[in-house]
């Protein structure tokens, strides 16, 4: 007989385990990355850096930028907590949401430092852009997993 409480635990095992421990290494990697892109270029650094949305179930929010939406010391500071102010999910959670059934929720665009010589050195690199994917596949069907998710009573 199947027993919904063990098969319940067991998905939360796994959420909290494998796909929290994944989505923790890619957002230290990818803080690893912006950090080190400020390094390089300490002139461009800024506390916000614009987010794209690439892929959305909502047409018109395809494309849109949200230039002032990631501090990251606030990022930084609360990526681990699940609860965020107004109700807001953190990336890195969003991330281990969406992994537990497939994909990555973000990606950060950063410019590969220039290696040719004839590039103007006053011209400014492009700022690193988050890039967002609200979309998993559910079947034949589309959905996005993570507001579904995070939205449901007792999460």
């Amino acid at each position: 007989m199947w027993n919904w409480q063990a098969n319940q635990r067991k998905g939360v095992e796994f959420f909290n385990g494998e796909k929290l421990g994944a989505a923790l290494r890619h957002w230290n990697n990818t803080l690893r990355d912006l950090i080190e892109w400020e390094r390089v270029n300490q002139d461009y650094t800024q506390d916000n850096y614009p987010m794209e949305i690439e892929e959305s179930l909502d047409a018109d929010e395809v494309g849109t930028v949200i230039d002032d939406q990631m501090v990251i010391g606030t990022i930084a500071y609360s990526s681990h907590h699940r609860n965020l102010p107004n109700g807001n999910v953190s990336l890195m959670v969003a991330d281990a949401l969406k992994r537990y059934n497939g994909g990555s929720y973000y990606s950060i665009e950063i410019e590969a430092p220039d290696d040719n010589s004839d590039a103007d050195p006053t011209a400014e690199p492009d700022l690193p852009t988050w890039i967002i994917d609200k979309t998993q596949r559910r079947g034949s069907q589309q959905a996005d997993y993570v507001q579904e998710i995070s939205t449901t009573t007792g999460w």
